[in-house]
């Protein structure tokens, strides 16, 4: 169990994960700013766990890496494509020049999906201390 001062900086990691999540539901962004944020809410709900766990990380936003990091007893269920697929929007698709990209609403909506579906799972992980 991590101590108070750790558990509290996984705390701010899972808020700014739901923050995040959050802006992929907002009416008027583009699906672009919803895809990248659908992302970094996976990536920081990662992190939050791996801060409460108290594993060490480097500085990234592939999601497989920062994964692979769990115990095996705590993996996540995503699947290792949704993490990939989810990792491209850290950096690469999110500037100009990515247009072969899907953006379709539907892909749009499955990538929330498969980020809200990590950060509920941590977050579930957070509140019945299942670590």
């Amino acid at each position: 169990m991590a101590d108070p001062e750790t558990r509290e900086v996984a705390e701010e990691w899972l808020a700014f994960a739901r923050e995040d999540l959050a802006i992929t539901n907002l009416a008027g962004a583009s699906n672009r700013i919803r895809c990248f944020h659908a992302q970094q809410a996976a990536e920081k709900g990662i992190k939050a766990l791996l801060t409460l766990l108290e594993i060490e990380f480097v500085r990234s936003h592939d999601l497989n890496y920062l994964a692979q990091l769990l115990p095996q007893e705590l993996a996540l269920e995503a699947d290792v494509l949704d993490l990939e697929r989810l990792s491209r929007w850290a950096v690469e698709l999110r500037y100009p020049g990515s247009s072969e990209i899907d953006r379709s609403e539907r892909d749009v909506d499955k990538l929330h999906a498969i980020a809200q579906a990590i950060v509920d799972e941590i977050a579930g992980r957070f509140s019945g201390d299942g670590v």
